[in-house]
């Protein structure tokens, strides 16, 4: 999965497609999870949306150097803020699994919370069962485990450092 696919889905960005003769719209996430006859399929615009003045966006990408590398994890992070309230919630992570995915369990959690400590533990807690694929390709003599840790510590830190910034100036 690319950088770009877990940005996309993040932006609640929507594909227009022409599928077997017959002109629709997509979600990247459908587009990326769903079997297509790829034959079949033609792209034809990407629509990203317009964030509202209410709304905040982030993208975090961690690789084991700056350029031309390979991405350990990514995430993008959008939030409809209300005084002060969580009100909606997109958290997408890419390279956990196979394709993008969103963090399901971490958005209810966000949903209808205040921007507070409480709400950060409970938003962290849920985080702790997302699921995290194993790249063996990082496992050397050198390193058995491989970057699993590491890998495992940047879901729950992208977020904080998100969390910091929704918070501003009452940050901790």
């Amino acid at each position: 999965a690319s950088d770009l696919s877990t940005i996309f889905m993040g932006a609640g960005a929507t594909l227009s497609v022409l599928y077997k003769g017959v002109q629709s719209t997509m979600s990247i996430y459908d587009y990326l999870w769903d079997e297509h006859d790829m034959d079949q399929l033609l792209l034809l615009a990407i629509q990203i949306p317009v964030l509202q003045p209410n709304e905040v966006f982030q993208t975090y990408r961690a690789a084991i150097r700056q350029n031309s590398a390979h991405a350990l994890l990514n995430a993008a992070f959008r939030v409809t803020l209300s005084g002060g309230v969580v009100t909606d919630a997109t958290l997408v992570y890419g390279l956990a699994q196979d394709r993008a995915v969103f963090a399901a369990e971490a958005e209810a959690a966000l949903k209808g919370k205040p921007l507070d400590v409480a709400a950060l533990s409970n938003v962290l807690d849920a985080l702790d069962s997302f699921e995290l694929i194993v790249e063996s390709h990082y496992k050397t003599v050198y390193q058995p485990e491989g970057k699993e840790s590491y890998r495992r510590s940047l879901v729950q830190s992208f977020m904080y450092k998100f969390f910091l910034h929704l918070m501003g100036d009452k940050a901790p």
